[in-house]
């Protein structure tokens, strides 16, 4: 079977026909809150169903699989089959719009379909060493910074808007997401601005455990306009100001390595600031290109790092590799050097807040890369992706959900006879697949 990508709406979709439960389904027209209309004609959807009191309907669980109101189950309350409009009970979470893509279901409701999906990928997981993982590459942190997405790899607000961790500053100035001119790692942030502001990108972190330290910040930069990119680090007091600061100036319109002078984090410094700086130039915007960004800290201390907590992916026995961080005009981001720290050197602190920790003696300015088995372990919402052999799951979960509604002696063998010979063919269908990931970032 092919390896794929679906939601857990698309998987109850198909697992509700395969049970026998899938009155059914469609993209609604519009509605509100407090209504769904689909006046669509086809095979599907409401357009056969015309009388208001249609017993297929009334009563009916009403699912939102995608869209506004996704993850809702309520009851059909009423059904006009002239406007074919249903009035939920309650009222949907969100208006219902013409993205919004619903299921009606009789026998099971939408924590049936979550469950059965959760044990069905937990059986897989018992069956298979590494049942549905995908594989990728993390960059989103250079060993030996404190700072967050140093490497500009996290734009979760889009790719349009400040990256994850900095903050944009200067009148009408802009930012955006840069996969071509980049030196090492995805991206570069990309900065403009006008011809009568400054313009930077800035992020702090406090200065309390760093005391004593020294700092070496560094950044690549490719400015359009010679002296106009500056990288400064900055000691700043309780009070806002700056006590004490280094700079360095990119001189030409080619990539740039700015290295100012190293500081030492004094009893005084309430903050430590990084700053990615443009000035104005009368004769025009100046546009900027920001690479690997990172303050390496003098002596090292042990680093510990967030590892997401979210429903998608649950990791164990990661591997980690260190990548050394290089870069040139062409882009290139890796040297030969690579090394796998040895689990003895790392651990999880604490697999309730999931904290990795790595040593004070991990080499610096490296690119961290995890790799580590992963799989499904909870299908929280409809919005979930799974990835792998969506029909082995999915077979999986109707054999349970034949079981729940067995009524009789005969349908619950038939049921379990049918639970285990689905267990053989996800056994004998399932491929081996290569590691997992995780998106770590700097805490």
């Amino acid at each position: 079977m092919a390896i794929d990508e679906r939601t857990a709406g698309a998987m109850i979709l198909e697992l509700a026909r395969l049970v026998g439960d899938r009155i059914t389904f469609g993209t609604a027209s519009g509605g509100s809150a407090s209504t769904l209309v689909d006046t669509t004609v086809g095979v599907s959807g409401l357009s056969r169903y015309t009388s208001n009191t249609d017993e297929d309907i009334i009563s009916a669980n009403v699912i939102i699989l995608a869209g506004p109101g996704a993850g809702d189950n309520v009851l059909a309350a009423t059904y006009d089959g002239g406007t074919k409009t249903i009035t939920p009970l309650p009222d949907f979470s969100a208006s219902i719009t013409s993205s919004s893509e619903y299921l009606l279901t009789r026998r099971f409701h939408l924590q049936d379909y979550l469950e059965a999906l959760r044990n069905a990928a937990r059986d897989l997981r018992s069956m298979k060493p590494n049942p549905h993982v995908k594989e990728a590459v993390d960059r989103s942190i250079i060993t030996g910074s404190p700072f967050q997405n140093g490497t500009f790899y996290l734009w979760s607000g889009g790719a349009a808007v400040v990256p994850d961790g900095w903050t944009l500053s200067g009148t009408n100035a802009a930012v955006a997401q840069e996969s071509n001119a980049k030196y090492g790692g995805l991206f570069s942030a990309k900065v403009t601005s006008n011809t009568t502001n400054d313009a930077n990108l800035r992020q702090s972190v406090a200065a309390g455990i760093f005391k004593g330290m020294s700092i070496a910040p560094k950044v690549f930069v490719l400015a359009d306009k010679a002296s106009r990119a500056s990288l400064t680090v900055a000691m700043i007091d309780e009070g806002g100001a700056d006590i004490a600061t280094a700079q360095a100036v990119a001189g030409d319109v080619n990539w740039n390595a700015l290295e100012p002078t190293a500081l030492t984090v004094g009893d005084d410094a309430a903050t430590i600031e990084l700053r990615l700086d443009i000035s104005a130039d009368a004769g025009g915007a100046v546009v900027a290109y920001w690479a690997m960004a990172r303050q390496i800290l003098t002596p090292q201390f042990a680093q510990e790092y967030a590892i997401p907590t979210g429903p998608t992916y649950y990791a164990f026995e990661p591997e980690l590799t260190l990548n050394k961080v290089i870069g040139n005009t062409d882009g290139a981001e890796l040297d030969t050097f690579d090394s796998v720290i040895p689990s003895g050197q790392w651990d999880i602190l604490k697999e309730s807040t999931r904290k990795l920790r790595l040593p004070a003696t991990t080499p610096t300015d490296r690119i961290l890369t995890i790799r580590g088995w992963a799989y499904h372990a909870d299908l929280a919402s409809v919005a979930t992706i799974w990835t792998g052999e969506s029909e082995t799951l999915v077979a999986l979960a109707a054999a349970r959900l034949n079981g729940l509604g067995a009524k009789t002696e005969d349908d619950r063998r038939i049921a379990r006879d049918e639970l285990t010979d689905a267990r053989r063919r996800a056994v004998e269908s399932a491929p081996e697949l290569p590691f997992g990931w995780l998106k770590v970032e700097s805490n």
